[in-house]
C-alpha cells in the first residue's frame, strides 16, 4: 500500500505570494501635487507589510494560511486519493459496530507560513514644466517567510488496539501506515522537483517604475492631476519550482490615475481618485496541472505559458484636513478589483486549471498624517522645504487576497 503516500501534497495549494496590493511598487495615497518647473524632489520611503498570514478566500471568508495549506489525513481524504485506502476503510467498517474505517485519522500535516515583506523605495522627481513632472522609483525589497512543517498524531494506535490480531490483512496495512508523515510529505515535494519548504530571507530589486505627472486643472476651487506609472519587469521571475515565490513581480504594467481635490470650508479638501492598471502579457515557465485535483504538478509538466495576469481597476474616496501650515491628515476608502487571468500555451484543455481563483477584490482603509514645511517655506518662515509622512493601509475585507496591513514612512526633500 505504498501508493497511499502519493496523496499527501495534493491539497497543498501553491503559494503565490501574494495577492497583496503591492503592484510593482507600493504606492501611497495619491494627491494632485506636482513640482514647479526646475524643482527637484528626492523621496525616501520605507514600508512593511504584516498580517499576511490571513487570507480572504474565494467566498470572502477570512482564514489563516496554516489552515488553508495544512492537510487533514482523514478517511475521506484517503479514500479520495488512494483506492487501497478505500478497501482498508471498508474492512475496518466491517469490524464490529464502531465504523472504525470512517473514524480513521492519520493526523494532520501542519504547514505554518508567516510571510513578511518590507521595502526601501527611493523616488526621484523633476519638474519639467509647471504642469509636467517626471520621476523614477526603484524598490529594494526584502522578503522573509518563516516556514515550519509538523505532523499532529491521529488515532492510528487506538484503532490498531481495537483490531490487533483479529484481521491479519488489516494488521499488515496498519503497520504500513505507522510512519513519519512529515518526512513523507517533504520527500514527496522533493521527488516532484520542488524546492524545500524552509525559512527564507531574500533581498532584491523589484520592478522599477517610471513616473509621469501632468497637472490638468489648477484653480482655487478645483485641482486635477493625471499620474502615469510605467512598471518595468526588473524584479525576479517567479520560479515554477518555488511554492513560496512572489508571483506579482517581473510584471510590465502601465497604471493611469486621475486624481481630484476640491477645497471645502474648515480646512477640509475632498479627495477622489480613479485608476486603471494595464498588466501586459508576459511569458514564463509554469507547472500545468493534469486535472482539477492535481494541485501539485510534477516537474515533467513545466511549460512556457503566455499569461495576462488581469488588469486592475480601483477607486478611492476620502478627505484631507489641514491643521495650520504644517500638519495634515488624510483618510480614505479604496476599492480594488483585479480581473481574471488569461493564459495560453498549456496542453489542450488544461489552461482552465491555471486560472481558478485568479480574480480578486479588496477593500482598503487608508490613513495618512503629514508634517510639511512647504507652505511656511513659501511664506519665508522656513529655511528648507521638506516633508515627512506616515501611512497606515489595511485590507479589511476582500476575496482571494491576503488581509495585510501596510505601514509606510516617507521623507521628501525639495531643492
Amino acid at each position: 500500500m505504498t501508493g497511499i503516500y502519493g496523496f499527501l501534497p495534493f491539497r497543498f495549494i501553491t503559494a503565490c505570494l501574494w495577492g497583496m496590493i503591492l503592484g510593482s511598487v507600493a504606492q501611497g495615497m495619491e494627491y494632485v501635487d506636482s513640482l514647479p518647473k526646475g524643482v527637484r524632489s528626492i523621496q525616501l520611503r520605507y514600508g512593511n507589510f504584516d498580517g499576511l498570514n490571513g487570507h480572504f478566500t474565494d467566498s470572502g471568508d477570512l482564514r489563516s494560511l496554516t489552515d488553508i495549506y495544512s492537510i487533514e489525513l482523514n478517511s475521506r481524504t484517503l479514500t479520495q486519493m488512494e483506492p487501497q485506502a478505500r478497501q482498508l476503510v471498508n474492512l475496518l467498517n466491517q469490524y464490529g459496530s464502531y465504523q472504525l474505517g470512517d473514524q480513521l485519522h492519520l493526523g494532520r500535516i501542519n504547514v505554518s507560513v508567516n510571510p513578511d515583506v518590507t521595502y526601501a523605495l527611493p523616488v526621484i522627481l523633476t519638474g519639467i514644466t509647471d504642469k509636467w513632472t517626471v520621476g523614477l522609483a526603484i524598490p529594494i525589497m526584502t522578503y522573509s517567510n518563516q516556514i515550519e512543517v509538523s505532523h499532529t498524531a491521529g488515532n492510528l494506535n487506538q484503532i490498531r488496539d481495537h483490531v490487533n490480531g483479529a484481521l491479519p490483512e488489516v494488521d499488515a496495512t496498519l503497520a504500513l501506515l505507522n510512519t513519519d508523515y512529515k518526512q513523507v510529505f517533504l520527500q514527496t515535494l522533493a521527488d516532484k522537483g520542488y524546492k524545500p519548504l524552509v525559512t527564507k530571507n531574500d533581498q532584491f530589486v523589484g520592478d522599477i517604475q517610471i513616473i509621469n505627472i501632468y497637472r490638468l486643472i489648477e484653480k482655487p476651487s478645483l485641482q486635477q492631476t493625471l499620474r502615469f506609472y510605467l512598471s518595468l519587469p526588473t524584479g525576479p521571475v517567479p520560479d515554477a519550482d518555488d511554492l513560496t515565490a512572489i508571483e506579482s513581480l517581473h510584471q510590465p504594467a502601465l497604471k493611469t490615475s486621475w486624481i481630484t481635490e476640491k477645497p471645502m470650508a474648515g480646512g477640509f479638501r475632498l479627495l477622489g481618485a480613479a485608476s486603471y492598471q494595464l498588466n501586459f502579457q508576459r511569458n514564463r515557465e509554469r507547472r500545468v496541472p493534469m486535472n482539477a485535483e492535481d494541485l501539485l504538478p510534477d516537474a515533467s509538466q513545466k511549460y512556457q505559458i503566455s499569461e495576462d495576469p488581469g488588469d486592475i481597476l480601483s477607486g478611492t474616496a476620502g478627505f484631507i484636513k489641514d491643521f495650520g501650515d504644517y500638519w495634515s491628515v488624510a483618510m480614505g476608502y479604496q476599492y480594488e478589483h483585479k480581473f481574471k487571468d488569461q493564459v495560453a500555451g498549456a496542453p489542450a484543455g488544461r489552461d482552465q486549471f491555471l486560472e481558478k481563483g485568479s480574480d480578486r477584490d479588496a477593500h482598503l482603509a487608508r490613513i495618512e498624517t503629514t508634517f510639511s514645511t512647504i507652505k511656511s517655506y513659501q511664506a519665508g518662515r522656513s529655511a528648507i522645504p521638506w516633508s515627512i509622512y506616515y501611512e497606515w493601509v489595511s485590507v479589511f475585507d476582500g476575496r482571494n487576497i491576503e488581509a495585510s496591513v501596510l505601514h509606510e514612512l516617507g521623507l521628501s526633500l525639495f531643492f
